[in-house]
């Protein structure tokens, strides 16, 4: 069978590489939906998988979250990946939008986001976020849909 028309639900893990600012939560919840909750591995950052041992991972049939694609190498069996894709101007956008006003981040992601956060703050323009030339800054606007895909 090609493995582009593979169902579902096979034999094989399903892993949602959650890019940020793709509409990935709502396509998240709604595939979680397609499974009980003890298929679901709870983490979402590869630090807390790492932790897991080969046998606790091989229980679960999905895994969403922010692994890039080298998660396959964690696991027992090769998943099938699926991801959604955002026009990149827009997603830059939308980032700047988040972090420019905490307020809207959810509470899990603070942490993970807190350093653009307080990066965001020294600016008044969105103009004057994109003219830096901080680290941080080109880490979160450039190609980084691309480099979630290669795991770069």
């Amino acid at each position: 069978m090609n493995q582009m028309r593979q169902p579902l639900f096979s034999d094989s893990p399903l892993y949602f590489l959650h890019i940020p600012k793709t509409a990935g939560t709502t396509f998240r919840i709604l595939l979680e939906q397609q499974f009980s909750p003890n298929e679901i591995a709870q983490h979402y950052f590869l630090e807390k998988l790492e932790e897991l041992l080969a046998d606790d991972l091989n229980q679960y049939r999905l895994f969403r979250g922010h692994f890039g694609y080298v998660l396959g190498k964690y696991l027992p069996r090769p998943p099938r990946y699926i991801t959604m894709l955002r026009d990149p101007i827009e997603r830059v956008l939308l980032h700047y939008y988040m972090i420019s006003r905490p307020e809207r981040v959810i509470p899990s992601s603070m942490s993970v986001l807190a350093p653009d956060i307080q990066f965001a703050q020294q600016f008044d323009s969105f103009e004057e976020y994109l003219k830096t030339d901080a680290p941080l800054m080109k880490m979160a606007m450039s190609n980084l849909q691309c480099r979630s895909i290669l795991s770069y």
